[in-house]
């Protein structure tokens, strides 16, 4: 700071005002006017006592000192700054009696020479020297709060706090204790002056007032310094917590820490007290505000945690393993030196407790602690934890969770640590697949991977009927280590890949493909992949592209075609074409009734392409053709349906295509569909006698509903000649059947004549 000397007065007695600027601002005007000293008339006519005000206005902050010097003189001696830094750790009434107000002019105010007289432990003596001082000082500090509340709110009803004295140093001092227990901000943002004629129009919060001019002072912020009235208020929450501290601590930390807790940024009072506590007084946080205060060791400020994190740290130290895991991970994140170790230890010790009681693991990060605080000792400490809580007999899932622990540290835990736990854990693993363990997150992961595989390996030897389970719970799991396993697992695991995976195409095809080469892989590949589930067609003509010569391939591919082919149910197509491949492959054992299917299918086939070529040699060699049919067996005459009676419309005379169809009663609706349509166009007369038999037959009396109408179009449109031909071939079936016919004729006649009225010139069939 510098000095500005302006003499507002010349000659004897004469008024100087000092004003020591700081270098960011000049005295604003309301400054200026408020360092004017103003002093109460004196009782007895003796000189005016001294003064002592500060104001806070328009940005500046000014502080001011008036005294009488010999000869009727007297002194207004200021400071202003923009910069309430510029007070350092000082409140403003503590700069009362400060050496640098007897500076001369023009000398400079360093910063550094605000030094005080009014220590906290001063301030303190002079309260509790007066009778309630500790009830007066809890009022006070009270209405200070609510006096600055209402300062800044822009009340406008003059002063709020009044201190009555004779003394100008026994009220600042009064001043200096409560300002002392208020945020050193909220100290230098309230105004005060000493001495006020009139406290009303003062202009400032806090007033002292002299005896003399006490008599019309009135109201609920009167504290009278000489008989130690105050006002009966409820005290605040934040005096309520400081107060008591100060008058019983060390009121020096305890400012001090008021003042970490009033700048630390938490945003909870109750939290910032306890930061404020731990920081200075190293006073253990309270459980409610642990987290709170945990968390400001890595998201405080700067500056305060520069200077205080160890300290606050180093509070939680003492009953470190107490704290719940939330607040010990906010202290190990901070990683505060010369505490980092003890607290990552006691949070070692509460994740092995969470996991091996509730099979909890956090998943944060552990940061990197400052160097050289993890030491070998430390880290044989949390080994002993963790091994300590796996000997301790947890239930499984607490087991496989205090692994995760352990490699979560990176703690060096051996199989041979585990002895017989271990196998409990690796029997119990085997039998839950679905537990969803991650041995890579152990830190003996792959030796107890091998241990579970060992363990299945067992069981599928010695209990072959437990491949299913094996197979469908572990496949997902092991198919990735498909071939370093022993057969029999690989193979569970094969058959549980093709029964429940997701890719069962892409897995046989790479597995097939994989063994080609090898005729006894294949043929193990083969039988494993369908020991559960049967092949589809698709996978049998792989199966058929892929197979090495000379092998037959086993029963687990084999018998899911053979039993559908050769078995009672309707047959498939494709089936039928898959078996011809499997067989002309030589991929198929001998098989009595396969192979007599297929040769029946082969002479089906041959048989029915004659018949729609037609025959040379009359119809002798067509009779014998359809002999064959009626002789072969009836699932491969019903898949072949359709062929074989277009091939029976094609050539077949009446009676003998009657005859397949009785021999053959799966294809009767196939063939009543092709006559339907056949018998709207004039077509072959064969059609209508076969429709006629099939409409008239007793034993098929389904059949007369859907063949009425297409027979009764056809004959009511046919020529004479068409209907004579009919007739003789329905005179073949018997002379039953020839009267049948000729009764029928008669009875549509008039059917006939209205057509021939309606389609005089032709027109029959369209």
């Amino acid at each position: 700071m510098h000095d500005d000397e302006r003499p507002t007065a010349t000659g004897t007695p004469r008024i100087e005002t000092r004003i020591h600027t700081g270098r960011r601002a000049a005295p604003a005007p309301v400054v200026r006017t408020f360092l004017l000293y103003e002093p109460p008339a004196p009782a007895g006519g003796g000189p005016p006592p001294a003064s002592f005000g500060h104001l806070a206005a328009d940005g500046s902050y000014a502080t001011t000192v008036g005294r009488y010097t010999d000869g009727g003189s007297h002194v207004t001696h200021g400071i202003v700054t923009a910069d309430p830094a510029d007070y350092g750790p000082l409140r403003p009434a503590q700069l009362f009696g400060a050496p640098f107000w007897d500076s001369a002019a023009g000398d400079p105010v360093a910063r550094d020479s605000l030094t005080t007289t009014l220590t906290p432990s001063r301030v303190r003596e002079c309260v509790l020297n007066q009778p309630g001082g500790g009830a007066m000082l809890l009022a006070l500090v009270s209405a200070l709060e609510r006096a600055l509340e209402r300062a800044l709110d822009g009340a406008p009803d003059g002063a709020r706090v009044v201190l009555v004295g004779a003394e100008v140093p026994r009220i600042v001092e009064w001043l200096a204790a409560g300002t002392l227990l208020l945020p050193r901000a909220a100290a230098i943002a309230l105004g005060f002056k000493i001495f006020a004629g009139d406290p009303a129009t003062a202009g400032v919060p806090v007033v002292g007032v002299h005896p003399d001019d006490a008599a019309a002072v009135t109201g609920p912020g009167v504290f009278d310094l000489r008989t130690g009235a105050f006002p009966d208020a409820p005290p605040s929450a934040h005096a309520l917590r400081w107060v008591g501290l100060f008058l019983e601590q060390d009121p020096g930390e305890v400012v001090a820490a008021l003042d970490v807790a009033a700048a630390c940024g938490l945003p909870e009072p109750e939290a910032a007290t306890a930061l404020g506590l731990a920081a200075v007084l190293h006073r253990e946080p309270d459980l409610r505000h642990a987290e709170a205060v945990a968390g400001w060791l890595r998201g405080g400020p700067a500056d305060l945690r520069d200077r205080y994190a160890a300290p606050v740290a180093a509070t939680f130290t003492g009953s470190v393993t107490a704290w719940p895991l939330p607040v010990l991970e906010l202290l190990d994140a901070a990683g505060v030196p010369g505490s980092a170790a003890a607290i990552r230890l006691a949070l070692v010790r509460g994740e092995a407790d969470a996991a091996a009681l509730r099979a909890e693991v956090r998943d944060r990060p552990l940061p990197a602690l400052p160097a050289g605080e993890w030491t070998a000792a430390d880290a044989g400490t949390a080994r002993r934890i963790v091994l300590a809580a796996l000997n301790a007999g947890p239930a499984p899932e607490g087991y496989e969770a205090l692994l995760r622990v352990a490699s979560r540290f990176g703690l060096d835990v051996q199989l041979s640590d585990l002895a017989d736990r271990g196998r409990d854990l690796v029997e119990f693993w085997a039998d839950h697949p679905r537990a969803g363990y991650d041995p890579d997150r152990w830190p003996c992961g792959d030796r107890l991977a091998q241990a579970l595989v060992d363990e299945l390996t067992r069981r599928v030897k010695a209990v072959p009927g437990r491949r299913r389970d094996v197979g469908a719970g572990w496949w997902r799991w092991l198919l990735p280590r498909i071939d370093s396993l022993e057969p029999p697992l690989a193979e569970a695991v094969l058959a549980g890949a093709v029964l429940h995976g997701e890719d069962r195409a892409g897995l046989v095809e790479r597995q097939l493909t994989a063994a080609a080469g090898d005729p006894d892989r294949f043929l193990s590949t083969a039988a494993a992949l369908w020991a559960l589930a049967l092949p589809t067609a698709a996978e049998l003509r792989l199966v058929r592209s892929l197979a090495p010569d000379g092998i037959v391939l086993p029963p687990a591919v084999l018998d899911g075609l053979v039993g559908r082919l050769v078995g009672d149910a309707p047959l498939i197509d494709e089936d039928v074409e898959i078996g011809h491949l499997l067989v002309d492959a030589r991929l198929v054992p001998r098989h009595r009734l396969l192979f007599q299917l297929l040769a029946d299918d082969r002479v089906l086939r041959t048989v029915v392409q004659r018949l729609i070529a037609g025959p040379a040699g009359g119809p002798g060699p067509t009779v014998a053709l359809l002999h064959e049919i009626e002789e072969l067996p009836a699932r491969l005459v019903r898949l072949h349906a359709g062929g074989v009676v277009a091939a029976l419309a094609r050539s077949a005379p009446p009676r003998e295509l009657l005859a397949v169809l009785r021999r053959h009663p799966g294809i009767v609706e196939h063939c009543v569909a092709l006559l339907s349509d056949l018998l709207r166009k004039a077509g072959d007369e064969r059609h209508a006698a076969v429709a006629f038999h099939l409409m008239h037959d007793a034993g098929r009396p389904g059949l007369r509903p859907v063949l009425t109408e297409p027979v009764l179009r056809w004959v009511t449109r046919a020529s004479g000649r068409q209907l004579l031909r009919v007739g003789h071939l329905i005179a073949a079936f018997g002379p039953v059947w020839s009267a049948s016919w000729d009764g029928y004729l008669d009875h549509i006649r008039s059917h006939r004549r209205m057509n021939r009225l309606i389609h005089p010139f032709g027109g029959r069939f369209s």
